[in-house]
């Protein structure tokens, strides 16, 4: 499988995936903003899903999911 590719926050720092107990969410290494988490089974999967969340800049300010 293909790499899955985070692009740098609005706020110019890196990116990372993280994982949760079986939850997976990407989060700026500087702002701290993240993204939903996905269920982690579909390890892929789910990075290609957290990616393209965090890719296209949907995101407006810190996202925690419980």
């Amino acid at each position: 499988m293909g790499t899955v590719f985070l692009s740098n926050c609005r706020c110019g720092g890196e990116a990372e995936f993280l994982l949760e107990g079986e939850r997976i969410f990407a989060r700026c290494k500087i702002c701290g903003i993240r993204t939903p988490s996905r269920a982690a089974s579909l390890d892929y999967s789910a990075k290609q899903q957290v990616a393209d969340v965090w890719n296209a800049g949907m995101l407006d300010g810190p996202t925690t999911t419980d």
